[in-house]
């Protein structure tokens, strides 16, 4: 099998002989399983002159490594079946060398064919969300010209950002292997690449709930929040899409509630309230209810309460269950948040204003170390709409 420098299978021989269970799972994921990749790290194959044997590993037996190399740098594996040290006799080894040799030069000649293609994808990227028209036009038209997207009945964008506004942002790197991982899990092909700070995946096909729930799902998606735009029948009007996500990414990451991921459609009032202009706004313009339980003693406590509440419409017991309290506890948090706000929590006014405020609240960042969900609601719920 031959594996670039990422660990992502490129190619592999025809498999006459039973596959073990590493061999089966590059072939089925195009990836190099995490023992090999931690055992050709650990071992320093890439600066081994010849090859390198990798252990044996639970069920999964010993195999060869040896690097593939042009000009000095290392392009690239190859792995084979396990060998007799005293069966790599100088012929061998000669045959090894040249043909590594050989493979080296075609994935140094891969890897920069793969750069020029990166920068054009990154480029009509970036053009198909401008705010120019007749950029859009230019780059809808070549995408499609040059195969890079099939002609599809919608097309919908994903934006992809760090965790959180507040906490030091994802390296490019990183962000880069995070937006391939999810182009992946799209079951139809997909355009993607960062501009900037920020992943964009263009799909050619309507954003499914279980397509979130493969984004929920993947642990190398963890450092990442992803926003997602509605479908557009035509790729130039995908810009629109674009800006959708982009503000649902910024929901995602300012309120846990949502998870990971988001669409556009699920955010309720959020997607409203998002374009407000967060950081201008003060505590002191906020109603003065909300104001009042923001500087309560007991916040949090409460906070978390009324929120769940407002999320249950106002049904006690399912409020109670979902924070795994007793009733008592949740009446005594409820008459707490009355006297600290001044609330009729019998009148939907009141629940209406303690409601937007608690999202401005959250959407500024001054409920940030509030966790928006009790612990045993699953991730992907969309909060309150």
């Amino acid at each position: 099998m031959i594996l670039d420098e990422d660990m992502h299978l490129i190619t592999h021989s025809s498999q006459d002989a039973e596959l073990d269970r590493a061999q089966l799972s590059i072939i089925l994921t195009r990836r190099g399983t995490a023992g090999a990749i931690n055992a050709i790290r650990a071992l320093r194959v890439d600066r081994a002159t010849g090859p390198v044997r990798l252990p044996p590993e639970r069920d999964v037996p010993a195999h060869m490594a040896l690097a593939l190399r042009h000009s000095g740098t290392t392009f690239g594996y190859v792995t084979f079946q396990d060998l007799d040290p005293a069966a790599l006799d100088d012929e061998i080894l000669a045959v090894l060398e040249r043909a590594s040799y050989e493979i080296g030069k075609l994935l140094a000649l891969r890897r920069d064919d793969r750069r020029v293609a990166a920068r054009r994808e990154r480029q009509l990227l970036g053009m198909l969300v401008s705010s120019a028209s007749e950029d859009r036009a230019a780059a809808a038209s070549a995408i499609l010209n040059e195969r890079l997207l099939p002609h599809a009945g919608d097309y919908a964008v994903a934006v992809v950002r760090g965790i959180g506004p507040n906490v030091p942002g994802t390296d490019r790197a990183a962000l880069s292997d995070a937006v391939r991982s999810a182009a992946r899990l799209s079951p139809i092909a997909s355009l993607s690449g960062v501009i900037g700070d920020v992943g964009v995946i263009v799909l050619a096909h309507e954003p499914d709930q279980p397509l979130m729930e493969r984004f929920e799902a993947a642990p190398q998606l963890a450092a990442v929040r992803i926003g997602v735009g509605e479908p557009c029948n035509r790729l130039e009007g995908a810009v629109r899409s674009y800006r959708q996500a982009e503000l649902a990414c910024r929901v995602v990451q300012r309120d846990s509630g949502y998870g990971r991921a988001a669409r556009w459609r699920d955010l309720g009032w959020n997607g409203l309230l998002v374009q407000l202009p967060l950081d201008e706004i003060t505590i002191s313009e906020l109603p003065p209810a909300v104001a009042e339980l923001l500087t309560a003693p007991d916040r949090d406590h409460l906070i978390e309460a009324i929120e769940c509440y407002l999320d249950t419409r106002g049904n006690a017991m399912e409020t109670a269950r979902r924070l795994r309290i007793h009733r008592s506890t949740l009446y005594y948090r409820l008459d707490q948040v009355r006297a600290a706000t001044g609330s009729d929590l019998a009148s939907s006014a009141s629940l209406r204003e303690l409601d937007l405020g608690l999202r401005v609240a959250r959407l500024a960042g001054w409920l940030s170390g509030l966790d928006a969900r009790p612990v045993d609601e699953p991730q992907t719920r969309s909060r309150r709409s």
